[in-house]
């Protein structure tokens, strides 16, 4: 009994946030409703959308990282102690091996630890939505049934 206390309080929790819209951020447009189950496509989405930001984060921030200390470390520019202390340990950081392997890491697990995150709010959505779509269902009786059946002789 407590497992399923603790099941429906999980996804109460993960469905509320996922029914906030500035959870989905500018992508709400991608959020089904809530009787529709979650499809992959939709993680999918998201994570090549993320990537994508990511990439262009990290493309940005390499290029200033390199436009700063060529200008600094090759044409001798004064800069504040704490931008050349930085960008100093920066670079020892890029050419550690160790640190290098972290990043290779942490940038191929990027997919695996993208899809757990997602798992308890695809888990919980699609409950929500298979009990709401179970819910929805008209139920049957001889008037929605069409031919109507032989025996029915409310019609005479």
């Amino acid at each position: 009994m407590q497992s399923l206390v603790n099941s429906v309080m999980w996804e109460r929790f993960f469905n509320w946030q996922g029914d906030q819209d500035w959870t989905w951020g500018p992508f709400v447009s991608l959020r089904p409703v809530q009787n529709e189950p979650l499809r992959p496509w939709v993680w999918l989405r998201l994570f090549l959308i993320f990537t994508g930001l990511g990439l262009t984060l990290t493309g940005t921030l390499a290029i200033v990282y390199f436009i700063l200390s060529k200008a600094i470390f090759n044409q001798q520019l004064h800069v504040s102690p704490f931008v050349s202390d930085t960008l100093a340990t920066v670079q020892a950081m890029l050419l550690d091996p160790t640190t290098q392997t972290a990043f290779v890491s942490l940038f191929l697990s990027l997919p695996l630890l993208f899809a757990l995150f997602c798992l308890p709010y695809h888990w919980a959505w699609n409950r929500r939505a298979n009990r709401l779509a179970g819910q929805m269902l008209p139920q049957m009786n001889d008037h929605c049934v069409w031919p109507p059946s032989p025996t029915n002789n409310s019609e005479k």
